[in-house]
C-alpha cells in the first residue's frame, strides 16, 4: 500500500508540472514567431499558433495561481475551508482538485453567476 500524498506535496507537483509546460509552451511560441517564412500561408499559421500557444499559456498561468494559492492557504491553516461560504470542502473534491478555493455549491453558483 502507498502512502498517502499530502495535499502539499500533490500542489507542489502540480506547480513543477505547471512550470515545465509553461516553459515549453513559451518556447514553443518564441519559435512560433522568431521564424519569419516567406509564403504568406506559413506565416498565417504561424501567427495562429503563437496565438494559441499564447492563450494555452493564459489558462496554465490562471492554473498556476490557484495552486500557489492553495499553498498559501495551506501555509495559513486555511486550506479545505470554503473562501465564499466558510465550510469545509468535500475530501472527494480536494482529492479531484487540489486547488480547490471553494466548496462544490459555491463553485457552481460563481460558475452559474458568471455565465448569467
Amino acid at each position: 500500500m502507498r502512502p498517502a500524498v499530502s495535499p502539499r506535496d500533490r500542489l507542489l507537483a502540480r506547480r513543477s508540472e505547471l512550470l515545465h509546460r509553461f516553459r515549453e509552451a513559451t518556447s514553443l511560441a518564441d519559435e512560433a514567431t522568431a521564424t519569419p517564412s516567406p509564403e504568406v500561408i506559413d506565416t498565417a499559421n504561424g501567427q495562429w499558433d503563437a496565438r494559441v500557444l499564447s492563450h494555452y499559456g493564459d489558462v496554465e498561468t490562471r492554473q498556476l495561481s490557484a495552486v500557489e494559492a492553495a499553498l498559501a492557504r495551506i501555509a495559513e491553516g486555511r486550506y479545505g475551508t470554503c473562501t465564499r461560504c466558510g465550510l469545509a470542502i468535500n475530501a472527494a473534491r480536494l482529492q479531484a482538485m487540489p486547488e480547490a478555493a471553494m466548496c462544490a455549491a459555491c463553485a457552481s453558483w460563481v460558475e452559474h453567476k458568471r455565465h448569467a
